[in-house]
């Protein structure tokens, strides 16, 4: 795949090397390796190496040949959603002194107010008029040394509890990921594949668009999402595969119409936990789609896939993690868990962040083991092979008759039976007319704890 030595840059460069004129999210591949030797060149000239570029903005050709831009130029990308309000990019704003922003119409107005709340006068960049900040800038590398484990992103976590806390990933660490990603989905340069979630998403740059760049498929941009739009793009441009997140999938069957999805061969899922039912009405309405479920963190990248084959022998069972990917399962006192037992999943080596930016304290109950673990807060079981079952995740963790019950054990009694355990029984139901979730569409549980424990 790639060397050891390589850095982000290099993903495109191989690429475009290896099939230029593939198409790509522009004309080509050596058409985007064009552009962002442009952009590395056009930032290069206004920061120095190591200083923080912010991205807020929509899914775009802009965007991406910004990420990779910034790579090359040797700055270090910070990415939030276009949805942030003016206090929560200030939050961002401050935390890491980002130096100048890229922006699109829709998000300029929050990136100004913000600005004008913090007193400062940042020069943004906006990519509605991204070919003039290009223009009469060099295609040749920019003369900086880029190592592998030099930093090159903060991504923020769409955490449920509290502030989002900055993740910083280093070159090597979100490569390691893409070839892991390649590897267990897989992708392959005749693919062509639909963004359909957002790129300031870990799921949406590192588990998808990253992976498709270093396979050499195509990418198609949907800036909006829905039903009818993804069946447009399907049938515009022989889209054979897409990402998407459990809420998708449930709307894209609500919507009933699969008109042009013919052409649709794969559909990876992850970012929140998908029932079985939802799988079983998919694959029903869509039996010529497979189904693959990715699971990963902002912190880890892309770890592991369930296959259909896995999901039919054991519907919670999500194989386990590449060859790439050193795992281990720790039970509560430390112990390597015995198979059966559960355990708080950990992963160690480069694939993991450097830390949280700023949060000495978080870092630390990260890699609590002090040995180059780091803890995902993920609660499984291996059988004897080393397939994992995931059963929860450990601020979930519920005591009832002292024993230990998970949400996802409850959410899944509940769609699958009207009867379980009497310590499994669900005490109280409260009937809210939405319920909280982060841009990924995750619940917040921790605020479901807050509003409504105090009512019981």
């Amino acid at each position: 795949m790639l060397a050891d030595s390589a850095v982000t840059g290099d993903i495109l460069r191989r690429s475009a090397a290896r099939s230029p004129e593939r198409a790509s999210i522009v004309s080509s591949y050596a058409e985007l390796d064009r552009m962002t030797q442009q952009c590395a060149h056009a930032l290069a000239e206004r920061l120095p190496p190591g200083a923080k570029i912010g991205f807020m903005l929509r899914n775009s050709p802009a965007y991406a040949i910004g990420f990779y831009g910034a790579a090359r130029s040797g700055c270090v990308s910070v990415h939030v959603s276009p949805r942030y309000t003016p206090s929560e990019l200030a939050y961002v704003c401050r935390q890491t002194g980002v130096e100048t922003w890229i922006v699109d119409a829709k998000t300029r107005p929050t990136a100004e107010a913000t600005f004008h709340e913090l007193g400062v006068v940042p020069d943004p960049i906006d990519a509605s008029s991204f070919d003039a900040f290009l223009d009469g800038h060099p295609e040749t590398p920019v003369a900086r040394t880029i190592r592998p484990e030099d930093l090159f992103c903060i991504q923020y976590t769409s955490g449920t509890t509290g502030h989002p806390k900055g993740v910083v990933l280093s070159h090597r660490s979100r490569i390691l990921s893409a070839i892991a990603a390649v590897e267990d989905i897989p992708l392959h340069a005749e693919d062509i594949l639909a963004v359909t979630t957002p790129l300031c998403h870990a799921a949406g740059i590192f588990t998808w668009f990253q992976p498709a760049l270093l396979a050499g498929a195509t990418s198609i941009f949907l800036r909006g999402w829905s039903p009818k739009e993804l069946s447009t793009q399907v049938a515009a441009h022989g889209i054979t595969g897409a990402f998407m997140v459990p809420s998708q999938i449930a709307m894209l069957l609500d919507e009933g119409d699969f008109k042009g999805l013919d052409g649709l061969r794969k559909i990876v899922y992850g970012g929140a936990a998908t029932s079985q039912k939802l799988l079983e009405r998919a694959e029903a309405a869509l039996p010529h789609v497979t189904f693959v479920q990715a699971l990963g963190s902002t912190e880890t990248g892309h770890l592991l896939c369930q296959t259909p084959e896995e999901r039919r022998k054991n519907p919670q069972a999500v194989e386990k993690p590449g060859p790439r990917i050193e795992h281990c399962l720790f039970t509560e006192k430390g112990e390597v868990a015995s198979p059966g037992e559960v355990g708080e999943l950990a992963v160690r080596g480069a694939v993991l962040m450097e830390g949280y930016l700023d949060a000495p304290e978080e870092t630390r109950a990260y890699f609590k083991s002090d040995d180059g673990w780091g803890f995902t807060g993920n609660l499984a079981l291996a059988d004897d092979e080393g397939i994992l079952t995931l059963v929860g995740r450990t601020k979930e963790r519920i005591l009832s008759g002292g024993i230990n019950i998970y949400p996802a054990e409850l959410e899944g009694m509940l769609s699958e039976h009207p009867n379980g355990a009497r310590f499994k029984r669900v005490r109280y139901i409260f009937f809210v007319d939405e319920l909280p979730k982060t841009g990924s569409g995750k619940v917040k549980r921790n605020l479901l704890k807050k509003n409504y424990s105090g009512s019981v």
